[in-house]
């Protein structure tokens, strides 16, 4: 039985005779390429022991090192409709209210005025 998985086919393929009008390759780059890549004995030993291994998994016989999830945000504290009416029709809490949202307003410098200026005389 030979083992061979392909990307372009989606997984993996047990075959009773051996490819040989096709492209075979080793490497994770050939697998990328479209190539047919033919199990070791290792490889598929690997394979059948993680079923959820990926393909570069599967070549290198070996798993990526787990992925650590990143730190869950901060709860957010409950707002009543009369706390965001108050605090957001201020001037101070529209100030607020925008920075919250990491708007930012672009104001034009001393020169870009004075090159306008210039430009209208």
């Amino acid at each position: 039985m030979y083992v061979y998985i392909n990307k372009n086919l989606n997984g993996v393929h047990e075959l009773e005779t051996q490819l040989v009008f096709f492209e075979t390759g080793e490497t994770c780059e050939d697998y990328l390429a479209g190539k047919w890549i033919l199990l070791s004995e290792q490889q598929n030993d690997f394979r059948l022991a993680n079923p959820a291994a990926s393909a570069k998994e599967i070549i290198a016989v070996e798993l990526d090192p787990a992925v650590e999830p990143p730190e869950p945000p901060e709860p957010i504290e409950p707002v009543t409709p009369q706390e965001i009416y108050d605090g957001i029709f201020t001037v101070q809490g529209m100030f607020e209210f925008l920075e919250g949202l990491m708007v930012s307003v672009a104001v034009p410098s001393d020169k870009q005025e004075q090159e306008e200026e210039v430009g209208h005389d």
